[in-house]
């Protein structure tokens, strides 16, 4: 008896077990879609009002943003496009679907941003939530226009202004991970570099050597942007310390960059550096 007894236990003992795989309890499930929906609507406040270091802490550490335009941006150069952006907008979100999963949170659901002169755009939205450090972050973003898509504010220098910035800051980061496939995006078929001691190299050229360029460091400095309808110039200082090839290329240099709007995003057509 005591053996069948002790055999009992450990069939219910077992049956207490969850199995391998299964997803999180009920009670979890719900404080998690509580917690991620509240921190979602954080971050699209911050968003609006332009709030950087509070972005910066809710964004995971691989975070990737696709907009409305397509465009796809590392955690980096959304966060640059946000800081260069000079207006504020207010942003509702409604028709919330949270779906829990065994190690994220899925949330599909609807925003509408709006500035001084009222609406400016509607979109479906998908984001992905992981826990990083014990705390939940958003991962990835996705949005399609629900309406016909327009500028988020008055179509002005300033608007375009930041959109090539942002541009700018996600080739430099292209450049840093050495994605061909993300550097064909940015750069437009005519693309060309001229530099010392290289002349000109075309754009089939330069993406096959990409590979080959590490850079260790940089930054840029004196940044001067002038925006022509859908061209635009930026002139700027940059230093950096690289290899190419193997071989040292560190150095400082004056950069002047040509970007051309096409499909509602920027592309850099011509880039001429010379030595400092």
């Amino acid at each position: 008896m005591k053996t069948l007894l002790l055999v009992l236990a450990a069939h219910l003992a077992l049956a207490c077990v969850p199995p391998q795989g299964a997803g999180p309890s009920p009670a979890h499930a719900t404080q998690s879609s509580s917690e991620v929906q509240r921190l979602a609507r954080e971050l699209g406040e911050a968003w609006g009002r332009r709030d950087v270091a509070a972005l910066d802490r809710l964004l995971a550490s691989e975070y990737v943003h696709t907009d409305v335009t397509g465009a796809v941006l590392g955690r980096a150069a959304w966060l640059e496009q946000v800081r260069a952006r000079t207006t504020t907008f207010a942003v509702d979100v409604d028709d919330v679907t949270v779906t829990p999963m065994r190690d994220a949170v899925l949330l599909t659901g609807r925003n509408r941003i709006t500035g001084a002169k009222g609406v400016l755009l509607e979109l479906r939205f998908t984001q992905t939530w992981i826990q990083e450090g014990g705390v939940w972050r958003r991962r990835a973003f996705q949005a399609t226009p629900v309406t016909s898509p327009m500028e988020i504010a008055p179509a002005s220098a300033s608007v375009a202004e930041a959109e090539v910035r942002a541009a700018s800051a996600a080739l430099a980061d292209v450049i840093k991970r050495r994605d061909v496939v993300a550097a064909e995006r940015i750069l437009g078929e005519e693309y060309s570099l001229m530099a010392p001691g290289i002349g000109e190299m075309p754009r089939a050229k330069w993406l096959a050597s990409l590979p080959e360029y590490v850079v260790h460091s940089f930054e840029f400095s004196d940044v001067q942007l002038h925006v022509y309808g859908t061209t635009a110039v930026m002139r700027s200082r940059y230093k950096q310390e690289a290899t190419v090839f193997g071989k040292d290329r560190s150095g400082a240099l004056l950069i002047t960059d040509v970007w051309v709007k096409r499909d509602g995003r920027w592309q850099i057509v011509a880039r001429h550096t010379s030595l400092l």
